[in-house]
């Protein structure tokens, strides 16, 4: 099966429920902890690994199919330089 296969076959059957509340705003979110518990198994099974790292000041995603080799990379231009605009950078 090929990587955009295996993507389409797990967007068709997961679901992340919003299990985080902001009292700030009355709002309900995914926490990321709930996101990686519900997808971490999908991606397991259909053999796919992701990975995150910063690549000449770019945050890069890179989704590998560990049968096939295929790549697929998603990249987020980084332009802050002080820390903490970098972690706001990387969380959003």
């Amino acid at each position: 099966m090929k990587l955009y296969t295996k993507l389409f076959a797990i967007q068709g059957k997961a679901y992340v429920s919003k299990d985080g509340e902001n009292p700030h705003f009355r709002s309900k979110f995914m926490t990321l902890d709930n996101i990686v518990d519900t997808l971490n198994p999908m991606l397991a099974e259909n053999k796919l690994l992701v990975t995150h790292f910063i690549e000449n000041g770019t945050l890069v995603t890179r989704v590998v199919d560990i049968e096939t080799a295929e790549v697929l990379d998603s990249h987020f231009p980084m332009n802050a330089t002080d820390p903490q605009k970098v972690g706001s950078e990387i969380t959003y």
